[in-house]
């Protein structure tokens, strides 16, 4: 039996955290109709007001296609907490919400679901970060 790939069709925000002993990652993205903002900010938890330190507008359609490429959706409930024996890493935090209302969240300690890194380098690219 063939079962169809869920797909994200449509977000309103999301935000992505990844810290690790020497770099932080702190990057937000909200869609307005048919365009997007992405917002990189150097600090874990930006404070009011404070600006990104990189913000670019792209069609929102581009994100979505992000996200879907790498199966982002799949991850809504991983939790992967660190392995025994590591002692530092990185660390990440993923919410959104999507299709109109839906809420996802993924974490993990020095494990990641799957494609997480593909993701990682073209959100990179995507902030003009490579």
């Amino acid at each position: 039996m063939f079962f169809k790939r869920k797909k994200i069709t449509s977000f309103e925000t999301l935000v992505f955290c990844e810290r690790g002993m020497r770099h932080l990652k702190y990057v937000k993205a909200q869609c307005f109709g048919e365009d997007a903002e992405i917002s990189y900010y150097p600090s874990l938890y930006p404070h009011d007001g404070e600006q990104p330190k990189i913000l670019i507008k792209c069609p929102a359609e581009k994100v979505l296609n992000i996200l879907n490429k790498y199966g982002v959706l799949s991850w809504d409930g991983f939790d992967g907490d660190r392995p025994r024996g590591v002692l530092d890493g990185k660390t990440f935090r993923l919410t959104a919400t999507v299709n109109g209302g839906r809420e996802i969240s993924a974490r993990g300690d020095q494990r990641f679901p799957k494609n997480y890194h593909e993701f990682i380098r073209e959100l990179d690219k995507l902030l003009g970060r490579f």
